[in-house]
């Protein structure tokens, strides 16, 4: 845990370099939104990568994330796209436990955690429009990579009487969604995201190593608010 709370702390202080040293290059060249979310309808899913043998399905408890995304505004580049934005994004979403009553103790102890670092995209489709009130509207997508750590779950298994090593491993994030963005700088959007990560087990028993690897796919509706600035 404290390795993952590391590598988070460096990827914020690349994310933060890089968009004060945009900003040093031109007036207004993007935005930086700082947002605060609060994940529902969560599902959790695992199984066995040799076998595809789904191991659990379940729901997560409500979890909260923490976001800053750092946007170019593309009419900079381009002029004729200025309904267009794009830029780099790191999120943390706090350790969450599952929710379901029928799981076996260690799993209900579990709690997971994930830390993707993504590209962003986001269309203002009515920037040109008439209407003041539809010029917030937007959708956007996010693709990249999500590190993953996991407590208690690997401190329970590596208590059993069976020596087990665990190596929590980190995958493929994306999301997709829509909002708004008022003139006073708050922003509001609703995405679906999907988390991929897995754990590698290794089990020492009477001089014969076994080792497996269970897949995860975590999956949520983020509500987020948040503020922008313009640097």
């Amino acid at each position: 845990m404290k390795r993952f709370k590391a590598v988070y702390l460096v990827l914020a202080g690349l994310l933060v370099s890089g968009a004060m040293s945009v900003a040093l290059a031109s007036d207004n060249f993007g935005e930086l939104n700082v947002k605060a979310g609060l994940n529902l309808s969560t599902k959790f899913k695992s199984e066995l990568e040799l076998t595809n043998r789904e191991l659990l399905f379940a729901n997560l408890k409500p979890g909260v994330s923490f976001a800053g995304e750092y946007l170019i505004l593309a009419e900079h580049l381009v002029s004729s796209l200025d309904f267009l934005k794009f830029g780099v994004g790191l999120k943390y979403l706090l350790p969450t436990k599952l929710k379901d009553n029928d799981l076996t103790l260690a799993v209900k102890l579990a709690k997971f955690s994930y830390l993707p670092i993504y590209f962003t995209l986001q269309i203002n489709p009515f920037v040109k429009s008439n209407e003041e009130y539809l010029k917030g509207l937007f959708v956007k997508g996010d693709i990249g990579y999500s590190a993953y750590s996991s407590s208690n779950f690997k401190e329970l298994l590596n208590n059993s009487p069976i020596s087990t090593n665990i190596k929590d491993k980190g995958g493929l994030y994306y999301a997709f969604g829509a909002g708004y963005e008022f003139p006073c700088g708050l922003v509001f959007d609703i995405t679906y995201g999907i988390y991929k990560s897995s754990v590698e087990v290794s089990e020492n028993m009477e001089n014969m190593e076994k080792r497996d690897k269970i897949n995860f796919t975590y999956s949520c509706v983020g509500l987020n608010v948040g503020y922008k600035f313009k640097i």
